[in-house]
């Protein structure tokens, strides 16, 4: 049973968290899946939005139930490269710009060779009192990668349109608690991943659609369910589980169980409605 398989679930969680797959880049993340699914489900493919689906067929239930999760994670793209080396930058998805600052982060160049680097801005005795007292912007952030001029950067494979992330190692925390990058939502993935496992050993009764949906079909909501599959569903499962929400939002901000015609979502920050 999937509850069983603790250290696989944790090991499979560390894979997925330090896989680079930001919005519009998911492409590393969409090949590991299918390494990890691709003996286990009758019929697999990924549609023209770049999505993977997958299908368990079942032992003689009329109804079909969609199990989706997003493979997607924030980052930044790489917008200028100075004389100097120096990358500049523009976030992707929902950044709070003031944890930037000091940051180590990976960039992936051509070939999907991967680059450390840091962000950094002018040190504080190169500014005036009044500018230390603001929040940098973003703008004016650059990251350094080690290479000091622009055709030593690009001549690494760096180049405009470069995508990278925070770097966050996965690590251990007492109580079986762990940290990384992209929980959000590779551990959806993750769950997924587990559940055709399972299934593919036990067939379930009715048909299971699983979706590992890029941030283009994401933000369609529920039209993946049409577009990609042709069919309608009984159910969809889907969206993700922000986990950090549980422990840091007020009690009226909790994440709630909705239920949407056919659809549930775990989803943070909506108005309870019953």
């Amino acid at each position: 049973m999937i509850q069983s398989d603790f250290k696989g679930i944790k090991a499979l969680q560390r894979q997925l968290s330090e896989l680079i797959g930001v919005s519009g880049h998911e492409k590393p993340v969409v090949d590991f899946i299918q390494s990890q699914i691709e003996d286990n489900v009758e019929k697999m493919w990924i549609d023209p939005l770049g999505s993977l689906l997958a299908i368990i067929e079942g032992e003689g239930g009329k109804d079909r139930i969609m199990l989706d999760g997003h493979v997607d994670e924030i980052g930044f793209m790489v917008n200028y490269i100075d004389s100097k080396g120096f990358l500049r930058f523009v976030p992707i998805g929902g950044w709070d710009s003031r944890i930037f600052l000091g940051q180590s982060v990976k960039i992936l160049a051509k070939d999907n060779k991967e680059f450390h680097g840091i962000i950094g801005s002018n040190p504080p005795h190169l500014t005036t009192q009044s500018e230390r007292k603001t929040i940098v912007k973003i703008s004016d952030m650059y990251i350094d990668i080690g290479l000091s001029t622009k055709e030593a950067v690009k001549s690494s494979g760096i180049q405009i349109g470069s995508v990278g992330t925070l770097y966050d190692p996965f690590v251990e925390f007492p109580n079986n608690m762990v940290r990384g990058k992209a929980f959000d939502d590779r551990t959806a993935v993750n769950v997924l991943i587990h559940l055709i496992k399972e299934f593919s050993a036990k067939p379930p009764l009715d048909t299971l659609l699983f979706s590992f949906s890029t941030d283009v079909q994401k933000l369609l909501k529920l039209l993946p369910v049409r577009l990609s599959f042709g069919v309608d569903l009984e159910l969809q499962l889907s969206r993700l589980v922000d986990l950090q929400a549980f422990f840091s939002l007020q009690d009226s901000k909790q994440p709630l169980l909705l239920k949407l015609s056919k659809v549930l979502y775990l989803h943070g920050q909506l108005e309870p409605q019953f």
